[in-house]
């Protein structure tokens, strides 16, 4: 049955919870069969644990594989759990009244043995006799610490022996169990007095912080921010300071969380058994890249603290440090690591008063995710805005270019035609030379000779032709109509870390 699962409705094995009558209840005998029915039912009893002699006689029992001979023994193990949130800030709150109540009592022993010792002077000053009286003071100790009962079962079986457990070996499991469920609730109460007394230890230690280094270490944090920022190599702009100024900040709480004291507060959470707003550092986890199998129970998403506080390690420091929100990030993870499900998580953690109280570090770690994540959102905002931006620009520069071209043609076509307007053939121009030399009387001989002479120019001139440097034409108009430039094509960036929510309609 390893890895197998029954639900609370199946087979019979949550019966060992019931008590008989509930268990006569589900199952009524019914038709034939009415004795050997109630035979195998009251075998499911005493409560605490469950006997089924023949496991094939047995209707309600579930096989995981072929049903074989043998009998079925179940022991209830129940024990009352003290490791939980609730039991641990109780305990500690119960902790701080408990010694409030002490320190007042104590000052009033004191203002009573006072009032005892001045009662006692005067009586003896007046010669008379004196007996002190017997007060009784009220035992004040802290209330039992709170609990949940836990609820397990051990199981065990002959199939495939066809035999059944003798009462000797029944009663040694269901010893056993019970022997264990004490030793397992005095470790959990001694587990919790131990967390009682580092949370007290680490309040009046955050108290003491807040009160003496907390504003400072802030406003150290912003000054590192503002100088890294004056650094950087960014071309920041007026629109862009706010969201630079939140960049920086991450990267010097960043900082400040790997560098003594915090970085030791971070990695003492280690040894608690139980740690309050666990889902902080599970988140932190997830932006950092751990998967949900590695710290978390079986086919949940509940952070299992056991194997998740072995992570709490120098190399988690390292990739805090590592890690960006900046720029494309590829591959897309699985969905609880999306920032999208990371934010929604942290969203009811929202005193963080509350929070500092119970820790300075996971405050401050809560304070890194969540600027982180905003950050995060607004560059990948940007960086979309700005590829928009270009993608705009290079449509423009096509266009002007396509205009250029075309403009360019028509530059040449009129040029062209500009330039056969104006041309004349070599030669022409001499008859006019010629008709003024003449004399009237001479017009008709003349007159024929021009006629002869016109047909042999119109001969020469059939064999000129007409010709125009369109490349002269076009080196000097490209020169005072530079080409535009054409931006590169716009690629889209890989956010695979961020689902954008859809545009509004």
């Amino acid at each position: 049955m390893i890895d197998k699962k029954v639900n609370i409705d199946e087979g019979i094995t949550y019966n060992v919870f019931k008590n008989n009558e509930e268990v006569a209840q589900e199952n009524p005998p019914e038709g034939e069969g009415k004795g050997e029915a109630q035979e195998v039912h009251e075998s499911v009893t005493p409560a605490g644990e469950l006997f089924i002699p023949e496991v094939v006689r047995e209707p309600k029992i579930k096989y995981f594989r072929v049903p074989r001979l043998g009998c079925y023994y179940v022991a209830a193990l129940t024990y009352d759990s003290h490791l939980f949130e609730g039991a641990l800030d109780k305990a500690s709150e119960n902790f701080f009244i408990t010694k409030q109540k002490k320190e007042e009592q104590e000052k009033a022993k004191e203002e009573k043995e006072a009032d005892i010792e001045r009662e006692r002077a005067e009586k003896e000053a007046a010669g008379e006799s004196y007996t002190k009286p017997q007060v009784e003071w009220e035992k004040i100790e802290e209330p039992p610490y709170e609990s949940l009962q836990e609820k397990y079962v051990v199981c065990l079986d002959t199939l495939g022996q066809d035999r059944q457990f003798s009462e000797e070996e029944k009663k040694f499991v269901l010893d056993f169990v019970k022997f264990f469920s004490i030793q397992w609730e005095f470790r959990e109460k001694k587990q919790l007095e131990i967390d009682k007394m580092k949370k007290v230890e680490a309040s009046i230690e955050n108290n003491e912080f807040k009160e003496t280094q907390y504003n400072d270490a802030i406003e150290k944090i912003n000054n590192n921010a503002k100088t890294d920022m004056g650094n950087s190599e960014f071309n920041i702009t007026e629109e862009t300071t706010e969201f630079y100024t939140l960049y920086f900040q991450t990267r010097s709480l960043c900082a400040y969380l790997s560098s003594s004291p915090m970085k030791e507060k971070l990695l003492a959470l280690k040894d608690y058994k139980i740690i309050k707003y666990p889902k902080v550092i599970q988140m932190l986890y997830y932006m950092l890249g751990k998967k949900k199998e590695d710290i978390c129970e079986p086919d949940t998403n509940k952070m299992k603290w056991k194997k998740a506080k072995e992570f709490l390690n120098e190399n988690l420091l390292e990739e805090l440090q590592k890690y960006t929100p900046l720029g494309p990030k590829e591959g897309v993870p699985p969905r609880y690591r999306l920032l999208n499900n990371i934010e929604k998580m942290l969203e009811d953690y929202t005193n963080m008063e509350e929070i500092e109280k119970y820790s300075i570090v996971i405050s401050l770690v809560l304070k890194w995710l969540k600027d982180s994540i905003n950050v995060r959102k607004q560059d990948i905002l940007i960086r979309k805005q700005t590829r928009e931006t270009l993608r705009t620009e290079r449509k423009q520069a096509i266009e002007n270019e396509e205009e250029r071209k075309k403009k360019r043609e028509e530059a040449l076509h009129a040029a062209i035609e500009e330039a056969k307007a104006n041309w004349k053939p070599e030669g022409e121009g001499k008859l006019e030379n010629n008709e003024e030399e003449k004399e009237d009387d001479d017009l008709f001989t003349f007159m024929e000779e021009t006629e002869e002479k016109k047909k042999e120019e119109d001969e020469e001139e059939k064999k000129e032709e007409f010709t125009f440097d369109n490349e002269e034409f076009l080196k000097n108009w490209d020169e005072e109509n530079p080409e535009n430039e054409i931006p590169p094509e716009v690629i889209e960036d890989k956010d695979d870390d961020y689902e954008l929510p859809p545009p509004a309609s």
